[in-house]
């Protein structure tokens, strides 16, 4: 199979305007996607260790939608005090090429603060999918094709990129279904009433073990510690 190159999120701390003089002012992370995704996670993995550094209450407000431009829109609009952050993907640096029009300049509009983390994708099928190996799924795409539904977060992230490198590399296209973010695409999953989701292991990997889903490939180049029976994309 033609190689589909590791998808990396790099979760990108933006703040608008300048950091000011610490206050006992709530912090506000900003994340542009539905609760219980992957930059959902690790926002509020990173919010309690901050908050005790700064000595100050950090608030997590979820505001998905069109791609992430929503919640991004208000971050650029909202108060240059330092202290309403965008916690967001790679949509950040793809989406002023994918939409016509956006409320915001990514280059002008905020300080860029730093990276978080980086996640490896997991492409997972719900748990009744009628194959067990990448492989397999393969044969059963190429032979069902647009009636194959796969989810993702929103045009422009993570989730989108590693649908549409997997329809590339496999030469088949499948039905994108949109979600407001990776965790109501993955509970659709779970609910059956979708295929498949390429989603972050960080939401994937605890659904994965319990087996609610199907896993069939990991995009990292080496099989994961975590997950040592999960074959990578790249084995198929």
């Amino acid at each position: 199979m033609k190689r589909i190159p590791a998808v990396i999120v790099a979760l990108v701390l933006g703040c608008a305007g300048t950091v000011q003089a610490q206050s006992q002012k709530p912090v506000r992370f900003l994340v542009p996607y539905a609760a219980g995704g992957a930059v959902d996670v690790y926002a509020r993995g990173v919010a309690t260790p901050m908050a005790k550094a700064l000595g100050q209450p950090i608030v997590i407000e979820n505001i998905g939608g069109a791609g992430g431009n929503i919640a991004v829109a208000r971050v650029a609009k909202s108060a240059p005090d330092g202290e309403t952050f965008l916690f967001h993907n790679m949509a950040m640096a793809t989406n002023p090429s994918l939409y016509r029009k956006l409320e915001y300049n990514p280059l002008t509009d905020f300080d860029y603060v730093g990276v978080v983390a980086h996640s490896i994708m997991a492409m997972v099928a719900r748990p009744d999918l009628p194959v067990d190996n990448l492989k397999d799924f393969i044969g059963y795409a190429r032979k069902m094709g647009d009636k194959v539904t796969i989810g993702d977060g929103g045009v422009g992230g993570p989730t989108n990129l590693c649908a549409l490198l997997f329809m590339s590399a496999i030469g088949t296209r499948f039905t994108i279904v949109s979600y407001k973010g990776g965790a109501p695409a993955l509970q659709d999953v779970m609910g059956r009433n979708i295929d498949l989701l390429c989603d972050g292991t960080a939401t994937t990997s605890k659904v994965i073990a319990a087996g609610k889903v199907k896993a069939l490939g990991v995009s990292s180049k080496t099989r994961l510690k975590s997950m040592p029976e999960v074959p990578t994309i790249d084995e198929g």
